[in-house]
């Protein structure tokens, strides 16, 4: 590895792991702020889907934004999203009582964390070229490392001293990411990405020319239903066989931990097995893990079900970027990164309403069997709309950068 690789796999590196512990902080431990704060599993679940129809508004017209105009490059569309991200979580870190101004708020940053998602993985294409590519594996191995010491921490800081803990990590990790960012428009780090695109196409020919994308955007849409109820409202399963919000937090740390080792030797499965293999092996194993859930009956079986997450998310997230990277045109692949973001905000949204609504009405056991049937059926729609994506050389090259 040269060194201007190695420099560029560092910064990325720092990229993902702050924004996953951004995402721990925001995402994971949303139903365990919330619900400490007074609120109910239903107002739990209008919020954190209200933070899904944001970012799925603002997140189309920002990916096109990113491919057609130089004016707004990612990097400044990064440091805008976690600049209101540090600004939301400061102004919640200073109301100590339930209100409206806090779901508002907390909505608003959850959409700024959730729209970010797309472009975060877009960076490591504005991040050198050929031998200096980034590792995207390795790199958001960090991601998920930094996630889990997060979780563990977080979880313990909760019960030891209160839950403002969070909005005040919030504050204090997006500040660092736009601050990281400030630097890289300064020193010009990071190269426009008109310097390797052509003009991408509209969202509308975008849809035409992809068909089959766009199924398996919607299937990952219904994965996604399933992956967002299992960790939003990670705190109400886990009280559910006994535990608590330090259970929560060493199983978010566990959890996480366990796609390192997928993540980092992505690359290396990838020159034995086509990415589509890969991926399709990844979208089945994430219904296994609902109904591997669902039969969980204490902390110790928990732990064994979320450690599907291995072959589930941990593969899924590697495989889902390289095959979009080989199944669009090239201008498009900011779209194409964004698209499958912005379904899973979809899927989230639905998981979000229905989960807290299901959760209050029917219990928690019931709501993760609705949830393990819609990963189950999303599986079913992505085996007829999977493109083969040719040789395992061909992945090799792309995941290597060469």
């Amino acid at each position: 590895m040269n060194k201007e690789k190695i420099k560029n796999n560092i910064k990325y590196s720092a990229i993902q792991g702050l924004s996953w512990m951004d995402f721990c902080a925001i995402v994971g431990f949303a139903a365990t702020y919330l619900s400490i704060r007074g609120y109910s599993s239903t107002e739990i679940g209008v919020i954190l889907a209200a933070d899904n129809i944001i970012s799925l508004i603002i997140q189309p017209f920002l990916a096109d934004l990113a491919d057609r105009s130089s004016k707004f490059s990612v990097v400044r569309i990064l440091s805008a999203l976690f600049g209101i991200m540090a600004v939301c979580a400061i102004v919640i870190s200073l109301t100590d009582t339930k209100c409206l101004l806090i779901a508002v708020l907390y909505a608003i940053m959850a959409g700024m964390m959730n729209a970010s998602g797309g472009f975060s993985i877009s960076l490591q294409f504005l991040m050198g070229s050929g031998e200096s590519k980034v590792n995207f594996g390795i790199c958001r191995a960090v991601g998920s490392l930094c996630y889990a010491i997060l979780a563990s921490v977080l979880g313990t800081m909760v019960e030891k001293i209160s839950e403002n803990c969070i909005p005040v990590s919030i504050a204090i990790i997006s500040a660092l990411f736009f601050l990281m960012m400030m630097i890289a428009r300064r020193r010009g780090s990071l190269r426009s990405r008109k310097e390797d695109t052509s003009k991408g196409h509209t969202l509308r020919e975008f849809i035409r020319l992809n068909p089959k994308f766009i199924w398996m955007m919607l299937a990952a849409a219904m994965l996604f239903f399933e992956q967002t109820l299992l960790n939003n409202f990670m705190i109400m399963i886990v009280e559910n066989v006994g535990g608590g919000s330090a259970e929560m937090g060493y199983l978010s740390a566990v959890t996480a931990v366990l796609e390192l080792p997928c993540m980092i030797f992505f690359s290396r499965l990838a020159k034995k097995f086509r990415c589509s293999t890969l991926l399709m092996f990844s979208i089945i194993m994430f219904g296994v893990k609902g109904f591997a859930t669902l039969f969980a009956t204490n902390m110790i079986m928990l732990f064994m079900a979320y450690a599907i997450q291995f072959f589930a998310f941990a593969l899924y997230t590697p495989a889902i970027v390289y095959y979009a990277e080989l199944t669009v045109a090239k201008e498009d692949t900011v779209k194409a990164q964004s698209g499958f973001n912005l379904v899973s905000s979809l899927g989230a949204v639905f998981s979000s309403v229905l989960g807290g609504l299901l959760i209050d009405n029917i219990g928690v056991s019931y709501t993760i069997l609705v949830a393990a049937i819609v990963a189950s059926a999303g599986a079913v729609i992505a085996v007829f709309a999977l493109q083969q994506t040719g040789s395992a050389r061909a992945g090799k090259e792309v995941i290597d950068g060469r």
